[in-house]
């Protein structure tokens, strides 16, 4: 609603001036040329505008860093990659057995038979056994494969996060200096049409919210309110 009411102020006042311009030059007078030291002052303006705002190497560095594609991070992972050869693969596995073993055992020759006081057996069972066994084995192995430390595929994964570093950063400066020359058109020689202005201020806010969104929004806190500054809003 703020940046509305903005734009509404400074169309009416555009149309004002447009209008005053369109009656001077029905009664056969000229507009005047913009002066020298208005273009001085206008040149200023932008110069402290773009002495405030992050340099392009600021935002290409807020960038890497919000997509943890700093170079720095990306040949850290790389070493790591080469090192990783001396490392072995651990393999640990544990085995457990437990086991019941029941045994009867019966003479033919000379069987026992039952007598209860004695030897209670009703099956005249000579020999009746009875056991537990258990067995528990904990192996670890450690293979080394040095192969790795001469080529390792996981290597080229890594490399290939520097091809979208690159791309990033190529494309934070696209938008960068877009956003700086329709900053610098706007400053020095802003459109008399009022919706000509609204279209030029909506684009250098939408180039300034995708910057933003790119450095994890670091960006819009740093760059030029055109409301404040244009209308004191």
């Amino acid at each position: 609603m703020k940046n509305i009411k903005a734009i509404l102020c400074l169309s009416l006042a555009l149309l004002m001036g447009g209008s005053s311009s369109l009656l001077a030059q029905e009664g056969g007078e000229e507009a005047p040329a913009k002066s020298s030291k208005a273009v001085k002052r206008s040149m200023k303006a932008l110069f402290k505008i773009i002495k405030a705002e992050p340099s392009v190497k600021d935002v290409q560095k807020w960038a890497l860093g919000y997509y943890k594609l700093s170079p720095h991070r990306i040949n850290g992972m790389a070493t790591n990659a080469r090192l990783k050869g001396l490392l072995p693969d651990l393999d640990f596995s544990f085995e457990g057995n437990q086991g019941k073993r029941f045994g009867n055992m019966r003479d033919g020759l000379y069987p026992i038979l039952p007598n209860p006081t004695t030897n209670p057996n009703p099956n005249s069972l000579k020999e009746r056994t009875a056991g537990t066994n258990s067995s528990n084995s904990f192996r670890v192995r450690a293979v080394w494969n040095l192969d790795r430390l001469v080529f390792n595929a996981e290597g080229l994964d890594v490399k290939s996060l520097n091809s979208l570093g690159e791309t990033l950063v190529r494309e934070v400066a696209t938008l960068y200096y877009s956003r700086r020359r329709l900053l610098a058109s706007i400053i020095l020689s802003p459109p008399e049409d009022p919706e000509e202005l609204f279209f030029e201020l909506t684009r250098l806010d939408e180039l300034t919210s995708t910057l933003d969104s790119l450095t994890g929004n670091r960006f819009g806190k740093q760059t030029w309110n055109w409301s404040e500054s244009m209308l004191g809003l």
